[in-house]
């Protein structure tokens, strides 16, 4: 959703989990994706390309705002199935 042919300016999102540590080659990597092995929090990287435009920008946060808002949509869903299932909520 976030991408198309028609932008291609951007680069997928990547997220950064604050948790995530794996080992390569048995040598850990704190951090991991992160800019730094401690940075307190999980966040989200995008890069954009020379050329990008202000129009490419808007619309790639115009889709980004709404995968939010669809997600938010999902989780809320997943946790009104699980109260009345009777479980904990997800």
């Amino acid at each position: 959703m976030l991408l198309n042919a028609r932008h291609p300016c951007c680069s997928s999102p990547t997220p950064a989990p604050h948790s995530f540590s794996p080992q390569v080659g048995g040598l850990p990597f704190a951090g991991y994706g992160a800019h730094c092995d401690a940075y307190p929090c999980d966040y989200l990287t995008v890069a954009a390309a020379l050329g990008t435009s202000e129009q490419d920008i808007d619309e790639f946060l115009r889709r980004l705002g709404q995968c939010f808002v669809e997600f938010r949509q999902r989780r809320q869903k997943q946790q009104q199935a699980a109260e009345l299932a009777g479980g904990s909520s997800v």
